[in-house]
């Protein structure tokens, strides 16, 4: 997790492995990014919206500048909240020339927005197109930029797709000076600012070892503190984004919605919808404007409330009376509504649940109350016919119940969750919270209860929808507490298996009025955000409806701030926790770590227009009761960390060596080509840094870049195919292409190892120090590196899977007693050692283990042999001598 932090914090090298032992219990609140734990940050430049004296500049080094020899790269994170405004991105400039990266908005006569850069005044060929989509809020594109003074040439990489052009001068001067957005320089002014936002500047030394790291997780102030090198940016009139990941952001507020307008939301257009008698308000989420169609003729509702919902399959806009009268079908081209028939009479249908099933093209309504009674009834309505049905259900039968939540799962499967009610329905026998978890399938018309938890002292509800992580192991509820007419709005992960869950936002006011009030929960693909849609009736027949976002991944704060609360005891254990996290990354292998080509992307739904999906990394709860997160049973001396031995047929390898065994145990390796092998791997590897699958466009750009758009689809097409056919000799293993992404599915019994991996590090986030997982990553780690493509995205995801392990290995030897399991100690640093063998932290265990069990001269030769690797590849000597790592109780140097 990132938070934000002083620029006034260091980090101290020695202290980094036991700060994190120290903070242990905070593990599993973050959200989980193994390639890149920086991605909350980011500075939002003020632009042409404010005077020129308040536009947003930031100067990365203003005091020192930075020294050049042969080769500069500069890399940053860049996204735009505007594509109408011209400006600089950044400017590089020595004493007298400068190299300006230019945002040009689209203008008439022109296909797209693009960057380019000005060597000196200059035009350059280096320019990129930008498409719209990568000009939408929150999306980032991964700018690259290599400055070679000695050979005259300048690069530019943006999203993977790179231009060179020579002849290029490098400015003449041995040190430089770079400034983003608006720069003050009397030679050099700079004043006009895209409306844009950067994250994420690094600078790197010609063998791209990091030397400059800026994440920009600041959340006050007017400097940024470099996590490498401790040099001090100067911004001038930041907008900090990390309180974005946290707070809710209120965008709009509209007054004059009907007495119950009906709500919906379709991310597909980016669109919530306001139901109204004559008019439909629609809300843009990309522009943030409103706009209203007025109906030619009443939608033939009466006083009372409005249901609505959009069909994204059927790209349609549904709704009904609360009565549960007819649905109509809205016309856009005519802004007409099929008529409804209202019906008279009470209802029990308040605070019911729909949704619209698409394989059974039908409407449905669950639950509700009404006439003082809870009901559990399934009602389902054909479009088209003129009565609502009921559905009847087996299985576990809910009890009656309102205020419930749902969400889409899979096929015809929905997620029922909580509400209000009771055993018999009648209110005056009392009404109970359920905290439950239902499965809803619609196929074989069952119920099934997944888990039910015990009634909260201070209890809550959530509002209609829920949103499911891609993975379909969390959800995320907007929770608030029904019995009080001011409550407040937060949003709650829980987790699928368990029904474990926290707040990771602060609050929403919310005057809950029981009907006469309703708060929803959307995710907006196109921006990577949660959208919450309060409405709130303020007038005898006016509703005030109000619309917020949040920043994905969200922020966990503990616990949900409220006005008057105090922050700054809340936030100092989290700010330990992301510079050691961030220090483990960055600066502990800072002179093996090559810069990063591609960094994390925000993740977007995996099913359109239906607002529920979104792909995540599991992230599970602690267990703040479990004494094992503090003493760790350690294993039994006589147990050895024994190398899993694989299975006989149907398995896939890839730590040590790529193996790919049919049904029949037969080796098929030997089959998969280069191309297949790199594009088998690719579809396999790239959710764990993306936490989406990989789009066609992507797979092309790695594996066959500059081929036509045609010559790429059909060579594609070719190698999907075979790689298909290659994978139907093993048994539960196929490709599958979802939503415009490839990804692997597994199912059964099948074995690889990386999938293993990933699923120890999923028990690990729950239980820490639990064993079985560490033997077998263990065993995982003694087969060595992942056996992947020469390639520099490959090199990068080999590089992070490593570090992660030994992150966890080392973690886990924290907390043993090394002079009583000293064995086990060497076995896990040997691990390491397989894994790099210049790893600092498995020479620092092994020499501790070593040095317990009296055996000096042992541990003095494997510091000898460590030292002459260490001194053969960096050509100097390793920074610590044998008598200072024993003096300084083997603490290596990061």
């Amino acid at each position: 997790m990132r938070m934000g932090y002083s620029s006034s914090v260091s980090i101290v090298p020695g202290l980094i492995l036991s700060i994190l032992s120290l903070f242990a219990p905070l593990k599993g609140q973050a959200e989980k990014n193994p390639r890149n734990p920086y991605n909350f940050g980011g500075i939002s430049f003020q632009s042409h919206d404010f005077p020129v004296e308040e536009r947003t500049g930031l100067e990365l080094s203003p005091k020192q500048g930075f020294n050049v020899d042969s080769r500069v790269l500069l890399e940053f994170d860049l996204s735009f909240y505007r594509n109408d405004i011209m400006g600089y991105i950044f400017r590089m400039h020595s004493s007298k020339k400068s190299y300006d990266l230019i945002f040009l908005p689209r203008v008439r006569g022109e296909h797209s927005a693009s960057i380019q850069l000005i060597a000196d005044g200059s035009e350059t060929h280096l320019k990129f197109n930008l498409p719209d989509y990568s000009l939408l809020r929150n999306n980032w594109n991964t700018l690259r930029l290599v400055f070679d003074k000695k050979s005259e040439w300048i690069s530019m990489e943006l999203n993977g797709q790179i231009k060179r052009e020579e002849g290029l001068f490098y400015p003449d001067a041995d040190k430089i000076n770079i400034c983003f957005g608006k720069n003050t320089n009397e030679r050099f002014k700079a004043l006009d600012v895209p409306g844009m936002v950067v994250r994420n500047i690094k600078i790197s030394t010609p063998d791209k070892k990091i030397d400059a790291f800026w994440p920009l997780i600041e959340r006050k102030g007017d400097t940024a503190e470099d996590i490498i090198s401790h040099r001090t940016a100067q911004a001038c009139y930041p907008k900090w984004l990390i309180e974005s990941h946290y707070q809710w952001q209120l965008r709009t507020t509209r007054k004059d919605a009907d007495y119950l307008p009906g709500i919906a939301f379709s991310s597909g257009l980016s669109n919530v919808f306001v139901v109204n008698r004559n008019k439909l308000l629609r809300f843009d989420l990309l522009r943030l404007k409103w706009t209203t169609d007025a109906y030619p003729q009443d939608l033939g509702i009466n006083e009372k409330a409005i249901y609505s919902y959009y069909a994204p399959q059927r790209k349609q806009l549904l709704a009904y009376d609360y009565r549960m009268g007819p649905v109509a079908e809205y016309n856009p081209k005519t802004l007409s509504w099929s008529k409804i028939n209202a019906l008279t009479g009470m209802t029990s249908h308040w605070h019911h649940l729909q949704f619209y099933d698409s394989a059974s093209d039908r409407l449905y309504a669950l639950g509700g109350y009404g006439m003082y009674r809870f009901n559990n009834t399934l009602l389902s309505f054909q479009l088209g016919e003129k009565n609502w049905k009921k559905f009847p259900l087996k299985g576990d039968l809910m009890e009656p119940r309102s205020l419930s939540s749902l969400t889409h799962y899979k096929d015809q499967k929905y997620l029922v969750f909580g509400g209000i009610g009771n055993q018999t329905g009648r209110q005056e026998l009392g009404v109970e919270n359920f905290y439950d978890l239902y499965v809803l399938d619609l196929s074989d018309s069952t119920m099934r209860r997944l888990w039910s938890r015990p009634e909260l002292a201070d209890n809550f509800v959530a509002a209609h929808s829920l949103i499911l992580s891609e993975d379909k192991q969390s959800l995320y509820a907007l929770c608030y507490k029904y019995q009080k007419q001011n409550s407040a709005l937060s949003l709650l992960k829980i987790d699928i298996q368990t029904g474990e869950n926290k707040v990771i936002s602060d609050s929403i006011p919310y005057p809950f009025k029981d009907v006469r009030s309703s708060a929803d929960l959307f995710f907006h693909t196109k921006t990577s955000e949660f959208v919450a849609v309060v409405r709130d009736n303020v007038e005898k027949n006016n509703s005030e409806v109000k619309i917020y976002t949040l920043t994905y991944p969200a922020v966990p704060l503990p616990p949900v701030l409220q006005a008057g609360t105090n922050t700054k005891k809340l936030w100092w254990p989290y700010v330990v926790l992301l510079l050691t996290g961030g220090a483990l990354i960055f600066i502990k292998k800072r002179k093996q770590t090559n810069i990063s080509k591609e960094l994390i992307t925000l993740p977007s739904t995996a099913k359109k227009d239906s607002g529920t999906n979104f792909q995540e990394k599991k992230d599970t709860p602690d267990d703040m009761s479990d004494s094992s997160a503090i003493n760790p049973v350690p294993p039994a001396p006589s147990e050895v960390f024994a190398q899993k031995k694989l299975p006989e047929k149907n398995y896939i390898r890839l730590f040590g060596k790529f193996e790919v065994v049919n049904r029949n145990g037969e080796d098929i390796s030997k089959n998969f080509t280069p191309k297949i092998r790199q594009l088998f791997l690719l579809i396999l590897l790239y959710p764990y840094t993306h936490r989406r699958g990989i789009n066609s466009n992507r797979l092309t750009s790695i594996i066959w870049p500059g081929s036509t758009t045609q010559e790429a689809k059909n060579t594609r097409s070719i190698s999907i195919r075979r790689l298909r056919l290659l994978l139907k000799e093993l048994d539960f293993a196929n490709i599958q292409f979802e939503d415009n992404q490839w990804h692997v599915e597994f199912s059964g019994e099948i074995y690889c190892d990386f999938k293993e991996f990933l699923d120890i590090r999923s028990s690990l986030d729950k239980s820490p120090n639990e064993l079985a997982p560490i033997r077998k990553l263990v065993g995982i780690a003694q087969r060595g590196q992942l056996a992947l493509i020469e390639n520099e995205w490959f090199d990068d995801l080999k590089e992070f899977v490593s570090s992660d392990i030994i992150r966890i290995l080392d973690g886990f030897v924290e907390q043993l007693n090394v002079q009583q399991y000293a064995h086990e100690v060497i076995e896990i640093g040997d691990a390491i050692f397989n894994l790099d063998p210049l790893e600092d932290t498995a020479l620092r265990i092994k020499m501790q283990a070593l040095l317990s069990l009296n055996k000096h001269s042992t541990a003095h030769a494997l510091y000898n042999k460590f030292a002459q690797k260490y001194y053969k590849l960096f050509d100097e000597n390793y920074p610590m001598t044998f008598q200072e790592m024993i003096r300084n109780k083997i603490d290596t140097p990061e």
